[in-house]
């Protein structure tokens, strides 16, 4: 079975973590931070605009963003690393959030047309840090290798830190509504 990862609206989580696919690894998080990611220029019946505030995750397949405190109608968000292109890292002359701006290509109906895309961080050393290895996975991805999280996951005292915990979810084979997460 191959499983394609497309942009959507409310992925499963669980515990505000998302939940991994196949061969998927989340290895770096970013909490307190705002997401914005806007599409349809502004025209009524054309919207694709989501905006708030939580914890951001990079796996070495996609980015999903999960929303704290949760919303009614938007808990999460994942887009694809396919779908990025024209990553750029904003940091303030004098003071302010840093953030990081791309484009995300419309691969699904969560939005109504290409869309920008930005991650602000409270802090510019963890906005840096993100950028830098969000593109490196970009490259890897746009030379067509696989990403590669060991080379990623940052080392202290020559030791290598632990990825971060992720959770796995199971379909019910006899009923594919229901998803059990361990």
């Amino acid at each position: 079975i191959t499983i394609t990862i497309i942009m959507a609206l409310n992925v499963p989580v669980y515990q505000l973590k998302p939940v991994c696919c196949s061969g998927e690894r989340f290895f770096l998080a970013a909490n307190d931070m705002k997401f914005e990611i806007e599409s349809g220029g502004g025209y009524p019946g054309k919207c694709g605009s989501y905006y708030a505030s939580g914890n951001l995750h990079l796996s070495n397949q996609r980015l999903v963003f999960t929303t704290f405190p949760e919303k009614q109608f938007f808990k999460s968000f994942s887009i694809p690393l396919t779908d990025i292109f024209d990553e750029k890292l904003q940091v303030p002359i004098l003071s302010g959030k840093s953030s990081i701006k791309s484009y995300v290509k419309q691969s699904t109906t969560a939005l109504a047309g290409v869309g920008t895309l930005k991650l602000s961080f409270p802090h510019t050393q963890e906005a840096e840090h993100f950028f830098q290895v969000l593109h490196a996975c970009l490259q890897d991805i746009r030379n067509g290798n696989p990403v590669n999280v060991d080379a990623l996951i940052p080392k202290k005292n020559d030791q290598e830190l632990q990825p971060i915990p992720t959770s796995v979810a199971y379909f019910d084979p006899q009923d594919p509504s229901k998803l059990w997460c361990e």
